[in-house]
Order: structure tokens, then C-alpha cells, then sequence
């Protein structure tokens, strides 16, 4: 048995695997004037391309060096973290992968209306997400003021693999923790539902 720090115990085949957060953080700031657009864009793919570089990175270093095996890794990403976690899903085998309040693309949070997705989006995950072939828990607040729930339900219907997801009824973008259904489902998900759990 394992326990993370938040309390969840693991039990079972996974217990003792490498759960391994890809939590990325970064506010995008567009101001409304149309000549800061293209700085903006560019600033975006400019970090949008450097943490790509540096999670892969970390997955082929942590693969390589420490002998860890795919079917031992679990991807998590939280909001914008969710974008170099599906990018490295849709490219590399994992044990699974979780999406907490994640985001179709930039472009579609920015813009709401937007249906498809143009060449000048920093973070097209929805166009990436049907290439992920481990399995999928997508959680999304049902309240959420940051990243509407449309795009968690939008992700979670492109998914090949999606599990059931955890809708938190009320839930915003920042207290999902604070739901007891949140752990549960993750416990669930780790413990009973993967392969070989």
C-alpha cells in the first residue's frame, strides 16, 4: 500500500508505481487591442513548445534512468496542465491518464464560439486527445468559472478510452479537491479499474 500525500492510499498492483503529476501552470493575458494578439500568440507557442521539450524530457530521462516502465506511469494534469499531458499521452504508452478541468484548446476558452481549431492555436488538446490509447478519467467541476464544463464533456467524448468520468455537481475550478467524491473516484479509478488492478 502507498499513500500520496493527499491521503489517498493505493492498495493493490499500482500501490507501489510512480504517479507522476504533470501539473503546468501559466496565465495568458490577452489584451484587447488586435497588434498584441500576434506577441501573445507567439509568447504561448514560445512556452507552449518549452514545456513540451522539457516533460518530454523528463518522461525519456525518468523511462531511461530510473527503469520505469510505461505500464507503471500515470499522467495527471490539472487545467492548462492537461495540454502537455495529453501531448505526451497522445505519443508515449502510460498505465492512464487523468484530466482534471481540462481545456479543448486555448483558442476555444478565449473565444467560447470557436468550432474548429486554427493553425495559430497554441493548445489544440481536443484535436490530440483521440490519440491517447491508455485509458482516460477526465474530472470536471460542473460550476467552473475558469474552463467552462463543456470542454471536460467535449474531451471526455473524444476520449477512445475514457472511463466514467466525475462530474462534481457545484464544483468550480479550484475546489474540486474539497469534494469527497474526488478521492474516491481517483481510488477507484487506480485501484480497480486499471489493468492489472
Amino acid at each position: 500500500m502507498s499513500e500520496l500525500s493527499s491521503g489517498l492510499q493505493l492498495q493493490g498492483p499500482h500501490a507501489g508505481k510512480l504517479f507522476m503529476a504533470l501539473v503546468y501552470e501559466m496565465s495568458c493575458v490577452l489584451w484587447p487591442c488586435n497588434k498584441f494578439y500576434m506577441c501573445m500568440f507567439l509568447l504561448m507557442r514560445a512556452v507552449s513548445l518549452m514545456s513540451h521539450l522539457l516533460i518530454d524530457g523528463l518522461m525519456v530521462k525518468g523511462l531511461q534512468r530510473y527503469g520505469v516502465s510505461p505500464e507503471n506511469i500515470i499522467l495527471y494534469g490539472q487545467s492548462i496542465g492537461t495540454v502537455p499531458t495529453v501531448d505526451l499521452a497522445s505519443r508515449y504508452e502510460c498505465a492512464a491518464v487523468i484530466l482534471h478541468s481540462p481545456l479543448m484548446s486555448g483558442l476555444r476558452v478565449a473565444f467560447p464560439d470557436t468550432r474548429k481549431t486554427y493553425c495559430f492555436d497554441a493548445f489544440p488538446s481536443i484535436d490530440k486527445i483521440s490519440k491517447v490509447t491508455s485509458p482516460v478519467l477526465v474530472i470536471h467541476g460542473t460550476e467552473d468559472e475558469v474552463i467552462d464544463f463543456s470542454h471536460g464533456l467535449a474531451m471526455y467524448e473524444r476520449c477512445p478510452r475514457a472511463v466514467e468520468p466525475l462530474w462534481v455537481e457545484g464544483a468550480g475550478h479550484n475546489d474540486i479537491e474539497l469534494y469527497a467524491q474526488y478521492l474516491e473516484r481517483l481510488k477507484q479509478f487506480i485501484s480497480h479499474e486499471l489493468p492489472n488492478s
